[in-house]
C-alpha cells in the first residue's frame, strides 16, 4: 500500500548523521498494527534496525486524535 506523505521542503537534513522519524497514523477504520514495519519505507529506504535485527518502531498517539499510530525512523544516511 502506497500512503500519500507530508513533508515540509527542506526539512530533512541529509548531511546530518541521525534519523528521520516517519509516522503513519492510525484511525477508526485503521489499525496501525496491520502494518509490518519492516515494510514501511520513506524514499526507497527501510527502517534503521536495532542489534537483534528488529526495525525500531513505536506505538503511540502521535497525533493525539486516540488512536495508535506507528513510528519508524529511517536513517538519514540511507536517504
Amino acid at each position: 500500500m502506497i500512503i500519500p506523505t507530508d513533508i515540509r521542503q527542506n526539512s530533512i537534513n541529509l548531511g546530518f548523521n541521525g534519523v528521520v522519524p516517519v509516522a503513519i497514523f492510525g484511525s477508526m477504520t485503521f489499525d496501525v498494527h496491520q502494518i509490518d514495519p519492516v515494510t514501511i519505507k520513506l524514499a526507497n529506504a527501510s527502517a534503521k534496525l536495532k542489534g537483534n535485527g528488529q526495525p525500531i518502531v513505536s506505538y503511540s498517539d502521535v497525533n493525539r486524535d486516540g488512536f495508535i499510530d506507528v513510528v519508524v525512523q529511517i536513517s538519514t544516511q540511507a536517504l
